[in-house]
């Protein structure tokens, strides 16, 4: 038999990430960013670079940044994942990791600090791995989606007051995009209150990690609905979903295909830059990445995340209660009613179109369209096109689980 094509190599980043509104963007225009968690990524560079290597040949074609850590090493958890900061062979091993990833059509999303309290307790020595770090990567930038100074700031050794200088420190060397951090990681939204209540912070953008925990009132929907929140923080900016729930993630895990897509769904629609997929693999690697992010789990998302238009992050918004909402209804949030319907079903409108996330529905879910449309329902688990339907203004619907629990609506106005 003939030997089957080798696979298309991934295209390269086009240029400098900058933000515009609420996307990232670059030289190919404003793009959704679907990341992965790769913290291992460095010790990898060094000491295997074979597993590193294919890692993101597994990845490339479904994600487009890993997000790792420049430093860690509190022991025993770390034990055998040892990243030096002080290790004499540092920059050649940072180069490595940016340049394979590059070349395989991704970038770097760097944490400078984690364990911070272990590898770096010194401030001054912070504030100089800062500037060393902005010279390094600045030398590779196209490579590099952005810069978050800390992993979960006040776990990991830096407090506040520190956290506010180091940003302010990078944005005044740098032009790469940087966020602080989720400074207590969990309860983010109080936790980045208090971070710019007390003073000037210098941050493009916010990396918010949700509560993972499970509302038994809401199943296992919860921390997907969450995203919807960051639009009502009193410090607003571009974000991104830094570390939700995921395959083997710590606290609460999510295996289901669909219900992380319509949490990606859901991030993307809410205003959201970036969606990282959370996983146990890419926090240590010990066991190999395709074990625990099945291939149903990355083509779930690529399907659902290749029907979102680019810049739809800065799309109007719309509650399903609110006047913009293409669909009409009663209620059927059924986490309210205990009865049928929907988690929740938030939209965004993109000119003549609206992207619609039904997520959670429970038996049926019943809808009156705002305006003549045309809808199509695509299965969130599988990207599976499962129904088209044409409605007038006015006419009454009734979508049912049985045809997908949880989905993405293209909807476009007559």
């Amino acid at each position: 038999p003939e030997p089957e094509p080798e696979p298309e190599p991934e295209p390269l980043p086009a240029g400098r990430v900058r933000l515009e509104g609420n996307s990232f963007a670059d030289d190919d225009g404003q793009f959704n960013a679907l990341g992965a968690t790769l913290m291992w990524g460095m010790w990898a560079a060094k000491h295997d670079p074979p597993r590193l290597a294919a890692t993101l040949d597994y990845i490339a074609p479904f994600i487009d940044y890993i997000r790792v850590l420049s430093m860690v090493g509190n022991l025993p958890y770390w034990e055998g994942r040892v990243i030096d900061p002080f290790d004499s062979d540092y920059e050649t091993t940072l180069s490595t990791l940016l340049d394979a990833t590059y070349e395989r059509g991704m970038r770097v999303q760097v944490v400078l600090f984690a364990d911070a309290q272990v590898m770096m307790p010194g401030h001054q020595a912070r504030r100089e791995w800062v500037a060393k770090m902005a010279g390094w990567l600045e030398d590779r930038r196209p490579a590099v989606q952005f810069v978050e100074i800390a992993n979960e700031s006040n776990l990991n050794g830096v407090d506040d007051d520190d956290l506010r200088e180091l940003t302010l420190l990078w944005n005044e060397i740098s032009g790469i995009p940087v966020a602080p951090s989720s400074p207590d990681g969990g309860n983010a939204e109080i936790a980045i209150k208090r971070l710019f209540d007390g003073g000037s912070v210098g941050a493009d953008l916010l990396t918010p990690h949700f509560d993972r925990r499970v509302n038994t009132i809401e199943t296992m929907y919860r921390p997907q609905r969450q995203p919807w929140e960051v639009q009502f923080y009193d410090h607003r900016l571009p974000f991104t979903n830094n570390e939700p729930i995921g395959p083997g993630s710590s606290g609460e895990t999510e295996l289901n295909p669909g219900r992380l897509a319509i949490g990606m769904a859901v991030t993307f629609i809410s205003g959201g830059a970036g969606y990282v997929l959370h996983s146990d693999a890419g926090v240590r690697g010990f066991g190999d990445f395709w074990n625990t992010v099945t291939p149903e789990i990355l083509t779930a998302l690529k399907s659902i995340f290749d029907l979102l238009p680019d810049g739809i992050q800065n799309a109007e918004r719309c509650n399903h209660h609110w006047p913009c909402h293409p669909y009409e209804t009663d209620d059927q949030i059924w986490p309210d009613t205990h009865s049928t319907g929907v988690v929740r079903a938030f939209a965004a409108n993109v000119g003549s179109e609206s992207y619609v996330a039904v997520m959670g529905m429970r038996e049926s879910y019943t809808v009156r369209a705002r305006w003549p449309m045309g809808v199509e329902v695509f299965d969130a688990g599988t990207g599976e096109r499962k129904l088209t339907v044409e409605l007038s203004e006015g006419q009454e619907w009734t979508f049912l689980e049985n045809d997908a629990k949880d989905s993405l609506h293209r909807i476009t106005r007559r």
